[in-house]
């Protein structure tokens, strides 16, 4: 903790997938998304695609999601909680920053968009054209407004 207090992107990562992604409890006790997107942000900030995928698994609901019961116990009931816009491109952030070495976020990415409807791709093509807009805590990329359903 101490070295993510510090500014070590790596070891915010860290921090971050405890609050979130670990079988381990949380340092509260709890898992916290808001806890981990606030550290995940802090390291993607200086640029760590690791924790840009990160931000991209939160997002589209995939990290409670890897993980056992919890995990599929979960996916009953976190699916309104997803960003699919936001997660995309996290994702695609996060291809950008490491090239090969996250071929899996760019697939990732690529999956999200394919369902995407002509407002959510603006809004991704617009978050990639000034991706300093992108939300990143917690609490911002859930002012952001909601997927649209087809029909709707």
């Amino acid at each position: 903790m101490q070295a993510a207090k510090a500014g070590d992107p790596g070891a915010q990562v860290l921090v971050a997938k405890s609050y979130c992604c670990s079988k381990k409890v949380a340092p509260t006790g709890t898992h916290n998304n808001r806890q981990a997107t606030g550290w995940a942000c802090k390291a993607a900030a200086q640029g760590s695609a690791d924790a840009q995928a990160l931000l991209g698994d939160i997002y589209s609901g995939e990290a409670v999601h890897n993980y056992g019961l919890v995990g599929l116990a979960a996916s009953a009931f976190s699916s309104p909680d997803a960003r699919p816009v936001v997660a995309a491109a996290w994702y695609s952030l996060a291809a950008q920053s490491a090239g090969s070495a996250q071929s899996g976020a760019a697939k990732k990415a690529q999956k999200l968009r394919e369902a995407f409807n002509s407002e959510e791709a603006s809004r991704y093509a617009a978050w990639m054209a000034a991706p300093e807009t992108l939300p990143c805590e917690w609490d911002a990329a859930f002012s952001t407004p909601a997927p649209v359903a087809a029909g709707d």
